[in-house]
């Protein structure tokens, strides 16, 4: 289930880019105006393990804001089940 959640995530950054800046303005307290370029990586990452095969590491997002200085952002869109157990 948490795939789906992830995609859609993935989904809304991708095609909606000039909302990102708003959300890390908000949340790093920059002051980015709109304007700046934003570059996506890959998803994928793989994990280099001395005495195991490589694993692979799926994000949510990863991308660079550049301005005079560029810095890279990683984001992960978390989602959960609230359970009910019938009491009260």
């Amino acid at each position: 289930m948490a795939n789906i959640y992830d995609g859609e995530f993935r989904t809304i950054l991708n095609d909606c880019q000039k909302l990102i800046i708003p959300i890390i303005n908000e949340i790093f307290g920059e002051t980015y105006t709109g304007e700046e370029e934003i570059q996506f990586f890959p998803n994928e990452h793989f994990i280099d393990q001395q005495d195991e095969a490589d694993k692979e590491r799926i994000t949510d997002t990863n991308f660079r804001i550049s301005r005079k200085v560029q810095k890279k952002y990683h984001m992960e869109c978390e989602s959960g089940l609230l359970a009910w157990n019938g009491r009260e």
